[in-house]
């Protein structure tokens, strides 16, 4: 049976996956498209999430549990949306492009809530934090909906 610092390192370490996963996508997306408003925007949320990634890192109680985020293989729910993102990207649709990224959103939405949704065994200091980056991401997820919306 796992102990709370077990629970805690693991729930963090697939908080920073699923982060590079959107950080390669965000960037990926930017490299891609030809508009320069967008490639702000994909550009800073790639941006943002190397920042979670380091924020959650530091705050994994073992070390054993860091990541090593170049020997990741392809896989995961995330991994996919962002593979997605690549097939919209062939054809640089604005508008398949940030429907991509929306799926993105939502999918890495979805693995915080679930997290804290069974926060119990969580210290609060890693609550917290999870919290602050679900609305930032709900923010980011907002505007690039609104983005896709006006395409």
């Amino acid at each position: 049976m796992e102990n709370a610092i077990e629970k805690s390192s693991k729930v963090l370490r697939n908080l920073i996956v699923i982060n590079h996963d959107r950080f390669k996508g965000y960037q990926k997306a930017s490299e891609e498209t030809s508009e320069d408003s967008l490639k702000g925007y994909f550009s800073m949320y790639s941006q943002q999430s190397k920042e979670f990634s380091t924020e959650l890192e530091k705050l994994i109680p073992d070390e054993k549990y860091k990541p090593d985020l170049e020997a990741i293989g392809l896989g995961g729910k995330l991994r996919l949306a962002w593979m997605d993102l690549k097939v919209a990207l062939s054809g640089n649709s604005k508008k398949g492009i940030l429907a991509s990224c929306e799926c993105g959103e939502d999918l890495i939405k979805k693995a915080y809530d679930e997290i804290l949704e069974n926060e119990t065994y969580i210290p609060l200091e890693i609550q917290v934090l999870i919290r602050k980056q679900r609305e930032k991401l709900q923010e980011a997820h907002n505007k690039i909906k609104s983005l896709r919306d006006q395409s």
